[in-house]
């Protein structure tokens, strides 16, 4: 039998290396993910590259480019009225494989809307065999300043481009819609193998400089390139990482995989990371006071689970990238190993002030006489009314 399953696991790994390898690219609204996509498929090394587009509107701009740039309706594939990292997955799966039965490709690529989250099309993808490397695309001249520095939702920021919604259905078929701008930028810059930092020519010095330090940061084993119209070669971009990137990790995690503080990574290039934990729960009113005062600020991007005084028997899940941050219940104290706990793992620039972060947050803990209220409250619904959480704190 263990002979049987060895030799069952060798021919899945040969035929995927058979498959064209998939490269998916992914990036923000307007970043220039069409462009490169468009020099891919006119490329003029002679490689055949089979393109699979989603467009979370009913019209798919994108997909009506690429066909023009493709020149054969076969190699294209597009998706509309969906966004293929919620509702439209099945179709994702289903595009590739019409891919692969149209013809024989060196590589296909599967270009992401702006606002789709990478991680859920990585894991749909992975099921398809052959997903090689995550590409995202990253606008220079805007990153620093007009997305990562807002607080904004991706739906209240209309001059981005979203004005081609056709209906009520394109919102509601899209999760990243309702995200945080920056909380979106950051999941598609931690979710790429190689990251373009695209239009520096449009760029201060500053604001790439900026960007570029962010991005390490938040993804130290990134391949980053700054490039102008993403003119970057093809094997920077298409069967880099030969089955050793971020989709060889994908697996089935676990609820509490989410709260492990996994952006504490030992500090490379120009990340400095730290974890805070602590085994007594804050005050919301306390905690919600803090970050919006900026105690949270210096820090790049922090991640967790909250344990609040408005609950004993469910946690909060924390997530702060940029401007953009809230908390969320995320369901019963199982997620906890263990005793109920605070969890935050902070991603920072070199010589950012843990301590002063840790001292502000220190401050938020519930004192003796407070911790005994909450001890001898019989339930969370009394909880909730001794220790409300701020409107203000609520990722809504």
């Amino acid at each position: 039998m263990a002979r049987c399953l060895a030799l069952l696991g060798w021919l899945h790994a040969a035929q995927a290396l058979q498959q064209a390898p998939i490269t998916l690219l992914s990036g923000f609204l307007g970043a220039g993910k069409t462009t490169l996509l468009e020099r891919l498929l006119k490329n003029d090394d002679g490689l055949r590259i089979g393109c699979l587009v989603n467009d979370v509107a009913s019209l798919n701009i994108d997909g009506a480019i690429a066909e023009t740039a493709s020149n054969d309706d076969a190699f294209v594939v597009t998706m509309s009225n969906g966004c293929a990292c919620c509702t439209a997955r099945d179709g994702l799966v289903e595009g590739v494989r019409q891919l692969r039965r149209a013809a024989a490709f060196d590589h296909i690529v599967v270009e992401a809307t702006g606002v789709a989250e990478p991680a859920a099309m990585r894991d749909a993808l992975a099921g398809c065999g052959g997903l090689d490397t995550l590409v995202t695309v990253v606008d220079a001249s805007v990153f620093a300043q007009g997305l990562w520095a807002t607080g904004a939702r991706v739906l209240e920021r209309r001059d981005l481009g979203l004005d081609g919604l056709a209906s009520v259905y394109d919102v509601l078929s899209s999760a990243g819609l309702w995200r945080g701008v920056a909380d979106l930028l950051a999941e598609q810059v931690e979710c790429a193998d190689v990251v373009l930092l695209n239009k520096v020519d449009a760029a201060s010095d500053e604001d790439v400089v900026v960007a570029e330090n962010i991005c390490k940061a938040l993804n130290p084993d990134a391949i980053i390139h700054k490039v102008t119209r993403c003119d970057v070669p093809l094997d920077e971009v298409l069967g880099v990482m030969r089955g050793a990137g971020k989709a060889a990790d994908v697996v089935a995690a676990a609820p509490a995989a989410f709260f492990a503080p996994t952006l504490a990574r030992p500090a490379r290039l120009d990340a400095a990371t730290h974890v805070y934990e602590r085994g007594r729960p804050f005050s919301p009113a306390r905690f919600a006071e803090a970050v919006e005062a900026g105690a949270l600020s210096e820090a790049y991007r922090s991640k967790g689970s909250l344990w609040l005084a408005a609950a004993a028997e469910r946690a909060y899940a924390w997530s702060q990238a940029g401007g953009a941050r809230g908390a969320s219940p995320a369901g019963p104290c199982g997620i906890w190993a263990g005793a109920p706990r605070t969890q935050l793992a902070f991603v920072g620039a070199p010589g950012t002030d843990f301590e002063a972060i840790d001292a502000a947050l220190d401050a938020c803990l519930l004192g003796d006489r407070e911790l005994a209220l909450y001890d001898m409250t019989p339930d969370d619904e009394q909880r909730g009314w001794n220790f409300p959480v701020p409107e203000s704190l609520l990722s809504g």
